[in-house]
């Protein structure tokens, strides 16, 4: 499916439990990221714009990767230009702690709030979109609007939010490609306009050098890029940057 976007796809798994525990799944995917981002370039892609996603368990591990700073390296951000997370169970409770999750979050003790992905984002600098199937367990849905919300009070700013009409956990995944276009798209659409953004940013960043103070006139830009540029824009350069009256925001319903 992506490569018959132009992109390349890279299919990787996580170690599992209850060999594996928290957070080797999140390990994991900072293993794969590393591996990509250092070969990619031989594959003819840009080690700038690799996107992740993950779908149920993969969705945590991702989202565990990328919303806690404690699990990128350096201290420099997770190092893709984006994430995906689809249908993930965000949420734990050593209430009612499910045998899988027990083989991999241990045995239920209030530390179950502290692996949990809700409660503990402090990592809001990377593009996310989130999807959920109609037919997901209540509850797991439920999970996913809690991390909308999450990220939209502490930092902000909203992921891109899609719930797949029709489908439940499971069809969602098989559709990608298959000609149903309920969900494929929109990652499609998510993963060029953050590119899109990353681009215009970088021009942002090329003027600024030139010009230790720039005002921006008439530039037209989407609201996602608009969003995007503001995360990724460092305080001091921000500081530099004056926009006038003039600048348009063009929505996604067209309108100026």
């Amino acid at each position: 499916f992506f490569v018959q976007n132009g992109m390349i796809g890279i299919n990787a798994t996580y170690r599992l439990a209850p060999e594996a525990t928290w957070p080797d799944g999140a390990i994991d995917v900072g293993a794969a990221l590393d591996w990509a981002r250092e070969n990619i370039v031989s594959y003819g892609g840009d080690p700038k714009k690799i996107f992740l996603l993950g779908q149920s368990a993969g969705a945590v591990h991702v989202a565990t990767y990328v919303l806690r700073k404690s699990m990128h390296p350096d201290n420099s951000g997770p190092g893709c230009a984006g994430a995906m997370l689809m249908s993930g169970v965000y949420g734990n409770s050593p209430e009612n702690a499910a045998p899988n999750q027990i083989a991999y979050f241990g045995e239920p003790t209030d530390k179950y709030l502290e692996m949990a992905v809700l409660g503990n984002v402090d990592h809001g600098e990377t593009p996310i979109m989130i999807s959920t199937a109609e037919y997901d367990p209540l509850e797991w849905e439920k999970f996913s609007v809690e991390l909308l919300l999450e990220i939209g009070s502490k930092f902000a700013w909203f992921p891109r939010y899609k719930q797949m009409s029709g489908h439940n956990h499971v069809s969602q995944v098989y559709s990608i490609g298959s000609g149903d276009n309920g969900i494929g798209p929109d990652i499609i659409d998510f993963i060029n306009n953050t590119k899109k953004s990353l681009e215009t940013f970088s021009r942002l960043i090329q003027w600024n050098i030139s010009f230790p103070i720039m005002t921006i006139t008439n530039l037209r830009l989407t609201y996602h890029e608009l969003i995007h540029i503001s995360l990724r824009m460092p305080i001091s350069m921000k500081k530099l940057i004056k926009c006038d009256t003039r600048l348009h925001i063009r929505y996604w319903s067209g309108r100026t």
